[in-house]
């Protein structure tokens, strides 16, 4: 008569890898299920921090985009002020109240640009800016050398440095500085500028270096 085999001698090398999670989840069942149910959660979970995320952002986005006066731009700023499109929207909210002549609150937004955390490219932007604002407020030798000192900085763009060198040599011409002028504009024409930018303003020291030079020709021989 053959001997009965109970289940506690049945080992556990003969079972195949199928076996073994058949028997892990017939005796295991509840855990598995807690584990499975446990695991949506965490997905769900993420699918809707996700959705609101999203909702959040394009709520934000359209907010900003959508604000056109200078009421709106501020009303958005105060409440998406730490959202990246809210650095473009102050540079356009400055722009507004320049426009306006309302050069104080123009200031107020670049210098806020300024000393923010905030990309290269934006504070860079804000910085000329309040020099291209003290010109229009008539502090034209301030601006000047401001310009000067941007298109001195070795580290900022070429584009940058030649806007910036064109516009102090623009202004000295302006007050008849043009000992200061020459060698500003001279700096701003670029041999072999990199980009369109700078480009264009080397086309514009260009021109008026030759008109400077040309009037100075004049002047001497009269």
């Amino acid at each position: 008569m053959a001997k009965k085999i109970k289940d506690s001698d049945i080992s556990h090398e003969l079972f195949d890898d199928f076996d073994r999670f058949e028997h892990f989840a017939i005796n295991n069942w509840k855990k598995i299920i807690y584990f499975c149910c446990a695991a949506v959660l965490l997905v769900a979970a993420g699918a809707i921090a996700m959705a609101i995320s999203n909702s959040m952002e394009a709520k934000a986005v359209s907010a900003i985009a959508g604000a056109e006066t200078a009421a709106d731009i501020s009303k958005v700023l105060k409440e998406y002020s730490g959202h990246p499109a809210a650095n473009n929207a102050r540079l356009r909210l400055a722009s507004l109240y320049s426009s306006q002549k309302e050069y104080d609150k123009a200031l107020e937004q670049y210098q806020f640009l300024v000393n923010a955390n905030v990309p290269d490219v934006v504070r860079q932007r804000a910085e000329m800016n309040i020099a291209y604002i003290w010109e229009l407020q008539g502090n034209k030798e301030k601006a000047a050398v401001k310009f000067a000192e941007i298109g001195a900085n070795s580290i900022l763009p070429e584009a940058v440095r030649s806007e910036a060198n064109y516009s102090a040599g623009r202004i000295y011409a302006s007050i008849k500085s043009v000992n200061k002028a020459i060698p500003l504009l001279e700096s701003a024409y670029v041999n072999k500028p990199r980009n369109s930018s700078s480009v264009f303003w080397r086309g514009q020291a260009k021109l008026l270096l030759e008109r400077l030079k040309s009037a100075s020709d004049v002047g001497s021989k009269g």
